[in-house]
């Protein structure tokens, strides 16, 4: 299994807690330190989101007027759908729409970011959500913009824009999940299904299955995962074991995670030991100690790749010292400091729960 597909594991898994994927949500600027060339820009920066923000507005009031002074004549855009446009022909466009959307298009602006290239000239990058009302329905779309922004006579106006549709986010809870787990959200998750199996399993009335459907299948995983609060396994070390079955896969296995406050405290995905091709039935296993200070314990199922595995009759036990750990973070990775983990609230379930997948689905 990749060593980058762990390390992203080790990012996302932050996420099984989180009713929809954080990057889709969140609206900041750059975190400059102390004494950066890039404090100045600041204003700058704040002034340029001020007036995007006043022209997605304006737009939204359906107030043509101050809509077409954000758009330079001698400008460009280019939409996948459309091709490139000069600024007139935007005008032209903004014009035409504005006859139909008043009132029923809303614009959300998040994790905008800005580079000065010169004293009146800006480059941004953020994430528009567009709703629109149609035939009383809400419509939305999620794009990636740039734009490059200029001021002139004091007014900044979009000089050159670039639309990109964004897939939608993966919902960590979806229908046909197993009752109780979660899948990771992520940039390719969407290229797997993740499901209840009554026909393939290894006890009981079902297992969980993860399949690859469809996309590129390089740089392609998917999770499945359930987050717990520590409390109970506090100065332990625990083991989590499982029955996996694989037919063709790239790299498959077990996986889980020990969080403090702020640093990832272990981690284990089976990385220097992953199930690969086609195999039947096999116990697997991941240890890890759970530190005084542990917060939350995460855990679960993974799929790299091509192909499909299940997973059955899981366990979560604490086990004896003699028992070695298959911790694969390094003591420097392990005391960085993470501010994802440090948002991450501490889960309210104490134990594992449907381990055995028998408790039907997410309906």
């Amino acid at each position: 299994m990749r060593k980058s597909i762990r390390h992203s594991l080790s990012l996302v898994i932050i996420a099984l807690g989180i009713g929809a994927a954080q990057a889709q949500t969140s609206s900041s600027l750059p975190d400059h330190r102390n004494g950066s060339p890039t404090d100045s820009r600041k204003p700058v920066t704040a002034e340029v989101e001020r007036a995007l923000h006043d022209f997605y507005d304006a737009v939204s009031r359906g107030d043509e007027a101050t809509a077409l002074r954000f758009i330079a004549d001698d400008g460009f855009s280019y939409d996948a759908s459309r091709g490139y446009s000069s600024g007139g022909e935007a005008k032209a466009d903004i014009k035409t729409m504005l006859r139909f959307t008043k009132g029923k298009v809303s614009y959300d602006l998040s994790d905008l970011k800005a580079i000065s290239v010169g004293p009146d000239t800006v480059m941004v990058n953020y994430r528009l959500l567009t709703k629109q009302i149609q035939d009383a329905r809400e419509q939305s779309r999620l794009s990636g913009v740039t734009d490059l922004l200029v001021r002139r006579a004091g007014r900044w106006q979009i000089l050159g824009e670039h639309h990109s549709l964004l897939p939608k986010p993966v919902e960590p809870l979806v229908p046909g999940l197993p009752a109780g787990w979660r899948r990771t959200p992520g940039g390719t998750a969407d290229r797997y299904s993740i499901s209840v199996d009554t026909t393939v399993r290894h006890g009981g009335k079902g297992s969980a299955s993860i399949k690859f459907n469809c996309g590129d299948e390089q740089a392609a995983w998917a999770s499945l995962g359930q987050p717990i609060a520590a409390d109970e396994y506090r100065a332990m070390r625990v083991r989590l074991s499982g029955w996996l079955k694989t037919s063709d896969v790239d790299g498959s296995g077990l996986w889980m995670r020990v969080d403090g406050d702020r640093h990832i405290l272990g981690f284990d995905n089976m990385d220097n030991r992953a199930v690969r091709g086609t195999t039947d039935w096999t116990m697997y296993s991941v240890v890890l100690d759970v530190p005084e200070n542990a917060k939350n314990i995460f855990f679960g199922i993974l799929l790299v790749g091509k192909g499909q595995v299940w997973a059955d009759d899981l366990s979560l036990e604490v086990v004896d010292k003699n028992v070695l750990t298959t911790n694969l973070d390094s003591p420097e990775d392990l005391g960085v400091d993470n501010p994802d983990v440090a948002r991450r609230p501490k889960e309210t379930n104490k134990r594992p729960v449907n381990l055995g997948f028998e408790e039907g689905v997410i309906r």
